[in-house]
């Protein structure tokens, strides 16, 4: 019979998401790896901001290990850290990283032309604002009659962007702006104008 002499705590490697990642969806993965010169496994907790999301699940010594969660944060800043245990009972907890969660697209306001407007102009510059209040916006597109115009990525977010299309032959045109954060959520808003 033997027994052993264990004072060393397990090592803990966060592998993703990387610190202040943006993150979106119903399910969040946290990816680890825990090394520890005994065990075979260890036992894990994830904790995100001051919460404990899972508790006591088992992580192999040396893989990647993968803690997935049904989310229900708000969205904005949070932060998430690994604690692992040995059968010793010797504990290590990582340093926090930060992420970002948003479910929340941008808000997009056509600013002009305004809704059932006319123009005797060929030439129009369509002005629009979008606003997402937790990440950035990626893109934002322009669509004339349903078909893509052309897409921005130079976005100010929370000020008035403009494009300007020329061209335009007598008619009633609908006009839309997609907006895109950086996560992939997508909103769009729409109005039609008239050119005489």
């Amino acid at each position: 019979s033997y027994f052993r002499v264990d004072k060393t705590a397990p090592n803990i490697t966060l592998e993703t998401p990387a610190n202040n990642s943006n993150l979106t969806g119903a399910q969040l993965g946290f990816n680890f790896t825990a090394t520890d010169n005994f065990d075979t496994s260890l036992t894990c907790n994830l904790t995100i901001d001051t919460s404990l999301q899972k508790q006591n699940f088992a992580a192999a010594n040396g893989t990647l290990t993968n803690a997935t969660i049904d989310s229900s944060l708000a969205d904005g800043a949070h932060y998430w850290a690994i604690q692992c245990m040995d059968n010793a009972g010797n504990r290590n907890t990582t340093a926090a990283r930060n992420f970002t969660y948003d479910t929340a697209p941008p808000q997009v306001t056509l600013n002009a032309p305004a809704n059932n407007t006319f123009n005797n102009s060929r030439n129009v510059s369509f002005t629009y604002t979008p606003n997402d209040v937790t990440t950035t916006t990626s893109n934002c597109t322009l669509l004339i009659n349903g078909s893509v115009n052309r897409t921005d990525t130079e976005i100010e977010n929370t000020q008035q962007n403009n494009l300007t299309v020329q061209g335009f032959n007598e008619g009633v045109y609908l006009w839309n702006v997609q907006c895109i954060d950086v996560v992939g959520n997508i909103n769009r808003s729409t109005l039609n104008f008239t050119i005489t």
